[in-house]
């Protein structure tokens, strides 16, 4: 099966966005048991950082307890790698970026997936682990389900 590390603007972005949006799509995916989640400590505390920003929380409008529902819900199916050595922030040019590329490297994921067009996305394949945007995710999973059929 697909192993997959969702950047925090997917997942920030499918609770903002219509319910047909491809970050929607791809965590329903998630949830619907099609690729396996890898996830490392310094990228749940992002997401829990930043889903916690008041100005986000107006938007997307979960309590402390929704948000920590939305975590766990995350981590049920999902695998946490602990992650060994750093990359340098000259790579993705945002030191914010390098934990998922650290993740990337430890883990082995098949997948990045990342609405970041102006760092990550440029890279396109980092130690094996191919950098895509929710929408080509998407098209990678219907690939691997008609395969299956």
């Amino acid at each position: 099966m697909i192993t997959a590390i969702l950047d925090t603007n997917v997942i920030l972005q499918s609770l903002l966005s219509e319910s047909e949006s491809s970050s929607v799509r791809v965590l329903e995916s998630y949830f619907d048991g099609e690729f396996n989640l890898v996830f490392s400590q310094e990228t749940l505390d992002e997401l829990i950082d930043v889903l916690s920003l008041e100005r986000l929380r107006a938007r997307h409008r979960l309590s402390d307890d929704g948000i920590l529902e939305l975590v766990n819900s995350l981590l049920d199916n999902g695998r946490c790698v602990p992650v060994t050595g750093t990359v340098s922030a000259q790579l993705p040019r945002d030191i914010t970026d390098t934990k998922f590329l650290a993740l990337a490297k430890t883990s082995g994921a098949d997948y990045l997936v990342t609405n970041d067009g102006r760092h990550l996305l440029p890279i396109g394949v980092f130690h094996g682990t191919k950098i895509v945007r929710p929408s080509e995710f998407l098209a990678v999973i219907a690939s691997q389900k008609s395969q299956s059929k």
